[in-house]
């Protein structure tokens, strides 16, 4: 209220008494008084402002006798622990906000996250991490501090490693058609390690979806190499033919598949393991 007293020296900073501004018997003559104070047995205050956005003021009342400069000291001594245990919520107001849209993010990603305590405990995991660890290795969702005993183990020559400034090892998994690809993080400024979690379909897998062009085993085997990155002389070196029965492997691939080079072929083996 405008009539307030306190109003205008509070604003300023420091500790106030309603009696620093104005006398006691005109503070009594005020319409602010008589219409709310009276009612509520409220003769004296004294208070502070806590800066903050926006900022606000904490008041004390007192009915029968005014506060003394020893309350003002108090208070005085209060008021910072007071102005920093707003700031401090406010921080972790704005970072459980902002936490949430971050793990509201990371949920939408395919991929699976695990964020690690130093000591290799999990501090968070996505729902999309619990799945891929409950279908590799038989994961516990009630266990939710502890990483599966061999993938712990994993972890933990990895925070021993002379790896921790870089992108870390990889370790993959297979799972039938599928192959599981977990990655150890723990770059400078990181609290702890964190993994990130990728599931892909092996080449076996994508191979077998060309199922309907009738390549023979032979010719398989050849394509999947080629998926591999394989030239025609190390899938030589592999299956014990020369290069040039590779490339006429390749060559019979083509006709079934419909194109005329390894990277078409290539482009059909992901088209159709959609």
């Amino acid at each position: 209220s405008p009539q307030h007293p306190l109003v205008d020296g509070i604003h300023k900073g420091g500790v106030y008494r309603i009696t620093d501004f104005i006398r006691q018997r005109d503070f009594r003559r005020l319409e602010l008084y008589n219409e709310y104070f009276r009612l509520v047995y409220v003769d004296y205050q004294m208070g502070f402002k806590i800066p903050a956005n926006p900022s606000f003021a904490i008041v004390f009342n007192r009915g029968r006798s005014d506060f003394s400069e020893q309350d003002r000291l108090i208070l005085g001594l209060l008021q910072p622990h007071l102005a920093n245990a707003r700031r401090n919520t406010e921080m972790i107001s704005r970072f459980e906000e902002e936490r949430g849209l971050f793990e509201q993010a990371i949920e939408q990603e395919e991929r699976g996250v695990i964020f690690l305590t130093p000591k290799g405990k999990i501090e968070f995991i996505t729902n999309r991490a619990k799945i891929l660890l409950s279908e590799y290795y038989g994961f516990n969702s009630k266990q939710i501090h502890r990483l599966p005993g061999p993938l712990e183990i994993w972890v933990n020559e990895c925070r021993t490693s002379n790896m921790l400034l870089k992108l870390g090892p990889e370790l993959i998994l297979e799972n039938n058609s599928k192959k599981l690809k977990i990655t150890f993080l723990w770059e400078k400024g990181l609290t702890g390690p964190i993994l990130t979690m990728q599931e892909e379909q092996t080449n076996k897998a994508q191979i077998g979806a060309l199922d309907s062009f009738a390549l023979t085993p032979r010719e398989r085997e050849v394509l999947s190499w080629v998926a591999n990155g394989k030239s025609n002389l190390e899938i030589g070196m592999i299956l014990s033919m020369s290069p040039r029965t590779v490339q006429k492997h390749l060559e019979h691939i083509y006709i079934k598949l419909g194109v005329e080079s390894r990277t078409a072929a290539l482009a059909a083996v992901h088209q159709y393991s959609q």
